[in-house]
């Protein structure tokens, strides 16, 4: 019961504090750009034939979920984001008590839901996106793994979303295969491939419902964008996206990388996964960030398994800083500026705390110098954090 507790708590707090202080972004009626054809999706479900710019045409499940709600098709998006990211913390509880010492689950978990560009935060700034049920399908079919029924529903409804979600019955088959220290009990293996197959299966299903009840309106070719993406992202956009989606905790993982690598060969299919998110990050699209965050679930159990090797009784001043920088790079009490393409340059503290223009706290950020100078301001954070964690590492 502490648990729901805990969840319902911190989900009240940053709901509470964003409705108060985070006015959504302005930028095409407030639908934005993507969101914009998600409106038209739910306004067009169960009355019109549905149709909409590709891919975004494909990605049917969330407006529908929304044209079910009695509520005009932007608010109807908005209810499904929310309920969404609330749901998402309980099943992130859920996934992480697998995974770590409870102690450490309800800091992931307040860290995860303060950061300005999870869910439960980014909701309230950009109410049209369909990241949120995406990443509650994702964690869904982690927890489900064993159960093959259950997992490939998961899929299918999850590719109906957004058909990354794809990712997690892949990962499972790849990481069936290998075989690494502990090795998987025969059993087991057999079971996440049979699951793997049925997902897989699923998802391809859901493909072809979605392109069955929709239309594109435009063409686009998923391998000519990501040819583009792998010539045009700039390396270090790629590493400063890296920096924003979970900032100093980086140090963490690779000052306990025993720790966090043990955990991954045991579930060769997380790596699996990371590996997959972190290609599809590089040539997906300018929303870098938004792609790594698919693969928090893992990185905040590989968090949680390095936070528990460091001997924190006697780190509190690491602790301290450790807190206030991951904080002050999550944005934690900062709100998202809207859309302002002439706003003046923010100088970064870790994140450019006066940015006046959204677009000023991605990696893709319009601003180089900027960019460059707060990649040096991590890198050097990291180094110290790094030697300092170091110190504080129990054997």
């Amino acid at each position: 019961m502490k648990r729901y507790l805990i969840c319902t708590a911190l989900a009240g707090l940053v709901v509470t504090l964003s409705l108060i202080l985070q006015p959504p972004i302005s930028y095409n009626g407030g639908l934005g750009w993507d969101g914009a054809q998600y409106t038209q999706l739910a306004a067009q479900c169960g009355r019109e034939a549905m149709h909409a710019y590709e891919p975004f045409a494909y990605r049917v499940g969330a407006p529908c979920l929304a044209a079910l709600i009695p509520l005009p098709p932007k608010l109807g998006l908005w209810t499904v984001n929310i309920l969404s990211s609330i749901v998402l913390l309980f099943l992130l509880d859920a996934w992480l008590r697998k995974h770590v010492h409870l102690i450490l689950v309800p800091y992931l978990l307040a860290g995860f839901a303060f950061h300005w560009l999870t869910p439960l935060r980014h909701v309230w700034w950009y109410p049209t996106y369909i990241d949120t049920p995406a990443l509650c399908a994702i964690v869904g079919g982690l927890l489900l793994i064993e159960s093959p029924v259950a997992f490939a529903a998961v899929c299918f409804a999850g590719v109906l979303i957004r058909e990354s979600v794809l990712i997690v019955p892949v990962s499972v088959l790849a990481g069936s295969f290998v075989r690494l220290a502990p090795p998987k009990p025969m059993a087991r293996a057999g079971k996440m491939r049979v699951s793997a197959v049925a997902g897989i299966a699923a998802g391809v299903a859901g493909m072809a419902v979605a392109r069955l009840v929709s239309t594109p309106d435009t063409h686009y070719s998923l391998t000519d964008a990501a040819y583009y993406w792998v010539l045009h992202k700039p390396p270090l956009a790629y590493v400063l996206a890296w920096f924003i989606a979970f900032g100093p905790a980086l140090a963490l993982l690779t000052a306990n990388w025993k720790a966090t690598t043990a955990f991954l060969a045991e579930f060769p299919e997380y790596a699996a996964m990371l590996v997959l998110v972190a290609i599809l990050a590089w040539i997906g699209g300018s929303d870098t960030e938004r792609f790594l965050l698919w693969g928090s679930p893992i990185v905040l159990v590989m968090i949680g398994k390095a936070a528990d090797r460091i001997d924190w009784r006697h780190a509190k001043a690491l602790l301290a800083v450790f807190m206030i920088t991951m904080a002050v790079s999550g944005r934690w009490f900062l709100t998202i500026p809207d859309y302002w393409p002439g706003a003046p340059r923010a100088w970064p503290i870790l994140t450019p705390w006066t940015a006046a223009n959204y677009e000023l706290l991605f990696s893709h950020t319009p601003d180089s110098l900027v960019a460059a100078l707060a990649v040096g301001e991590y890198v050097g954070l990291s180094v110290l954090l790094f030697s300092w964690f170091k110190w504080h590492t129990r054997s």
